[in-house]
């Protein structure tokens, strides 16, 4: 079995800003590992957001994660940008009134990119009928963001942060998962099985349709996720901490996220009961 390799991409040029996004994401013309040139979203997260929640390491953790559940997330890798490159294509931003200190503000490592998906919508649950819902797994999608603590999938910000085709919805967005995976609280003891049971779950994009299922059509609900959950190989992400290490990609303190992935693992029964609960 070959090593896990994050694809590093060598930039061609910065496009624009792309519109919708809280951290100003940037489309940029880039060749991957195979002199492919292709258009990719690049986000640059201020030093802050590196520092204290390590938002490039979970971008990238919940796209290796999503296959392992079944879920479709849009191929990622990273770049190393010098700042005059982004600096002409922030001055085109509105918002931001001088792009040169903006820019300054950014982390100097590597930034996440996922692959640009021209022409897929954002899902909009609104105005999705129930019975083009049901055509997709929003119940994995709903437990996966539940497990994983994502609270970006609606919230406050009300925006659900999925692409949908005709027959797949692609997750995007991750950098507002495992709260606890911090700066603040590298190395402190959680009490998983609280966390999970206070996370905030009405306020997920799906939890209005679920919610309203009958109860006897939720009791096998969450099979599927939980059979996943039941089966990951979690030893596999030592090879992506490898690579992370190699780049300087910060992620704090490896044992949590594991200690995490393995109590998540060893209570599937508990964590489908929970899961249940939040619907009931």
């Amino acid at each position: 079995m070959s090593q896990l390799k994050i694809e590093e991409l060598e930039l061609i040029s910065c496009e624009k800003i792309l519109k919708n996004g809280g951290t100003f994401p940037v489309l940029i013309n880039a060749l991957n590992d195979y002199d492919e040139e292709k258009y990719y979203v690049m986000k640059a997260f201020k030093k802050k957001a590196i520092e204290e929640n390590y938002s490039v390491f979970k971008e990238i953790f919940l796209s290796e994660l999503a296959p392992d559940f079944n879920l479709v997330a849009p191929d990622y890798a990273v770049i190393q940008v010098e700042s005059n490159e982004v600096v002409k294509v922030y001055q085109n931003e509105d918002k931001i009134i001088d792009a040169n200190e903006y820019v300054d503000q950014l982390d100097k490592g590597y930034k996440f990119c996922s692959l640009y998906l021209e022409g897929l919508p954002t899902v909009n649950p609104e105005i999705i009928t129930k019975g083009r819902l049901t055509q997709y797994d929003i119940e994995n999608i709903y437990a996966f963001d539940q497990v994983f603590f994502n609270s970006d999938r609606g919230g406050m910000r009300d925006k659900p942060n999925l692409l949908i085709n005709d027959y797949e919805m692609i997750i995007i967005d991750h950098e507002q998962s495992l709260p606890f995976i911090s700066s603040f609280d590298t190395g402190k003891e959680i009490n998983y099985f609280n966390y999970f049971k206070n996370f905030n779950s009405p306020t997920h994009v799906f939890y209005p349709h679920l919610k309203k299922l009958p109860k006897n059509g939720k009791v096998h609900l969450f099979d599927e996720f939980i059979d996943n959950l039941r089966t990951i190989n979690i030893k596999k992400f030592n090879d992506l901490f490898t690579e992370l290490d190699r780049m300087g990609i910060e992620y704090g303190n490896k044992d949590d996220i594991f200690a995490y992935l393995y109590w998540a693992k060893s209570n599937f029964s508990k964590v489908q009961t929970l899961l249940l609960e939040k619907l009931i």
